[in-house]
């Protein structure tokens, strides 16, 4: 059983006093992080701006929705270049998947015809070489 969380949790003034421990280190080890952190410290005066959990976003909290939509917008600008590389990434991320997919189905084809060709061998009780597998 858990303990279901107070609204407060979830409240700027409540966040605000909250730490993430990793942060800390995370900012260490990667000062690209750092930067990012930095730059949105200094955009439109936000509440605060924190890692979140092991690191998956930097978060920047704000009074308003006009000051978060200025953020966003100088925030984009920028990182014009950034952004056509993360989305080349994301292409090159997707391709792979399907690449791997193929390759998987491919595998298991593969599996598939040596069975076959076992099974084969068992039936007739003969050895087929490999011009013999392609007729079957």
């Amino acid at each position: 059983k858990y303990n279901k969380p107070k609204k407060n949790m979830f409240e700027a003034k409540y966040l605000i006093d909250e730490q993430n421990a990793l942060e800390t280190i995370a900012l260490k080890k990667y000062p690209k992080l750092k930067k990012i952190k930095l730059f949105l410290e200094s955009i439109d005066n936000p509440l605060f701006v924190r890692m979140t959990g092991s690191g998956s976003t930097i978060v920047a909290y704000y009074n308003s929705l006009k000051s978060c939509k200025l953020a966003k917008a100088k925030f984009k600008r920028k990182n014009k270049k950034h952004n056509k590389d993360l989305k080349k990434l994301i292409r090159l991320k997707k391709n792979s998947i399907i690449i791997n997919e193929i390759k998987s189905k491919i595998d298991a084809q593969k599996q598939f015809l040596l069975l076959l060709i076992r099974f084969s061998e068992f039936h007739s009780g003969k050895k087929f070489n490999s011009a013999q597998y392609l007729q079957i």
